[in-house]
């Protein structure tokens, strides 16, 4: 992974994308799921993590 901010924003929509597909494709009680889901929000929180507080801060739509 890089640490430039633009790639990391790219690194955490990607890992939304991939949370939103495995939800349209598998039932809520699916161990492997939810495992693959607690993995991509660990990936969402480590490329967050590298991300400048300016960034959020210039974007006040990101949550």
């Amino acid at each position: 992974m890089t640490s430039d901010p633009n790639l990391r924003l790219l690194d955490m929509l990607s890992a939304c994308e991939a949370i939103t597909s495995y939800l349209q494709r598998a039932g809520s009680d699916d161990d492997m799921l939810f495992d693959a889901m607690r993995v991509r929000l660990i990936e969402i929180g480590e490329a967050a993590k590298d991300v400048p507080q300016s960034v959020f801060a210039s974007e006040p739509s990101i949550p």
